[in-house]
């Protein structure tokens, strides 16, 4: 009997700005929180280009790693 499940063949579908929303409200809620949260634009369903824009809107401050990775503090 193994003891992994095997390889899924499913993928998760991407996140929403629901998903980011959350996410973003939970993590700078905790006590203490003054690093960046990284953020990997490919698991969610924006372009890095709408969701630089939007945090922007909210008062987050952006660093672009790169096309692929966003921090928001």
């Amino acid at each position: 009997m193994s003891k992994l499940s095997p390889k899924p063949t499913d993928k998760n579908p991407k996140k929403s700005w629901k998903d980011l929303d959350s996410t973003l409200q939970a993590y700078f809620k905790l006590p203490g929180k003054s690093v960046p949260i990284t953020i990997d634009i490919d698991t969610y369903e924006m372009t890095a280009k709408e969701l630089v824009e939007e945090a922007k809107k909210a008062g987050y401050t952006i660093d672009v790693v790169d096309d692929e990775v966003i921090n928001l503090s």
